[in-house]
């Protein structure tokens, strides 16, 4: 049994090496895309879970809106504007002519005017005490606060076409998703 070694001028080596080579650079080109695509996050799906925590607030101030109203029916007469009726997170509700929160630290004429985004933010604040970081102007903030016809809107500071609108004429609270 005889072993050929190439010689490096053979026409047989250099054919061989170049495809050993361009097989390698093959596989880790592969490798290289494979390892992209799983360390890669993919914007539709970082877009969903920012859509389900908007959903997750929206829901978690609804139901604030509805146990702050039901404090004001059971701690006021059930009519008219109502100011400093309960204490939540060390802060006193005020509440519109139609018993819905509408900040703290009103008077009955302020009161009566439409919604600021300082009241915005007072009432995210006080009825969601544990999510107050999500507010701007916090570094780490989720969400900017801004009045629109005279709601509050929370929006998405990532995905700005996701927001929370509150009405605190109807006590409403809905999501909005504009793409």
């Amino acid at each position: 049994m005889t072993v050929k070694f190439y010689n490096k001028s053979d026409q047989k080596y250099k054919a061989t090496s170049a495809r050993i080579y361009g097989w390698l650079f093959f596989i880790g080109f592969f490798i290289a895309v494979l390892w992209w695509l799983l360390t890669t996050p993919d914007e539709k799906n970082t877009r969903w879970i920012y859509q389900n925590l908007m959903a997750s607030n929206t829901a978690a101030l609804q139901e604030a809106v509805i146990m702050a109203h039901m404090k004001y029916h059971t701690n006021s007469t059930g009519q008219g504007i109502a100011l400093d009726l309960f204490e939540l997170s060390g802060e006193y509700i005020d509440y519109n002519e139609h018993g819905f929160p509408i900040g703290i630290n009103h008077t009955l004429e302020s009161a009566r005017l439409p919604v600021t985004t300082a009241d915005c933010r007072d009432i995210w604040n006080s009825l969601l005490n544990v999510m107050r970081p999500l507010l701007s102007p916090n570094e780490n903030a989720a969400l900017n606060v801004t009045t629109l016809n005279s709601k509050c809107v929370f929006t998405s500071i990532k995905h700005p076409e996701l927001s929370t609108v509150y009405d605190p004429k109807r006590g409403m609270v809905s999501m909005q998703v504009n793409y």
